[in-house]
C-alpha cells in the first residue's frame, strides 16, 4: 500500500507523507496539541518496513522551536480504512512554553499512542 497522502488522528493533528523511497518517507506533521506546536509545519522523516512504520517530528521550524522531539512506532493496517496505531515518545528540554525551566531526567519524556487514518481525497 502507498502511505503518501495526509493522516489524520483522533486529535485532528495532521502527518504528512510526501515522499517513499527505498523504505524512506518524509513529510511535514501539524499538531493540533500543545501549548506552543499547534497549526506550525514541523519536518518528519521515518522508515517503513513492510506494515511497520516509523518516524519522528522535530518540532523545529523558522517559526518556532520548541526544542522536543516526538518518535512515533507503529503498524499500518491497510483495508476499507486505512489506519496507522502508533505509540510515541516525547522528549522535551523544557517544560514550559517560554522555556525557562528545564526538565529533570525524569520529566523529559511523555509517551501516549495514536491512531492515524488516511484522509479521502
Amino acid at each position: 500500500m502507498d502511505v503518501t497522502g495526509s493522516w489524520v488522528n483522533q486529535n485532528g493533528s495532521v502527518l504528512t507523507i510526501e515522499s517513499e523511497v527505498n523504505g524512506i518517507i518524509s513529510g511535514k506533521f501539524v499538531s493540533t496539541k500543545g501549548r506552543a506546536a499547534r497549526g506550525i509545519s514541523y519536518p518528519v522523516i521515518g522508515t517503513r518496513n513492510h506494515n511497520l512504520v516509523s518516524f519522528s517530528v522535530n518540532f523545529q521550524s523558522v517559526e518556532q522551536d520548541l526544542r522536543a522531539i516526538t518518535t512515533f512506532s507503529g503498524r499500518l493496517e491497510p483495508g476499507s480504512t486505512p489506519a496507522i496505531h502508533t505509540m510515541w515518545i516525547l522528549a522535551r528540554e523544557f517544560e514550559d512554553p517560554k522555556q525557562t525551566k528545564p526538565t529533570h531526567v525524569w520529566n523529559t519524556f511523555l509517551t501516549n499512542s495514536d491512531v492515524f487514518t488516511l484522509e479521502e481525497g
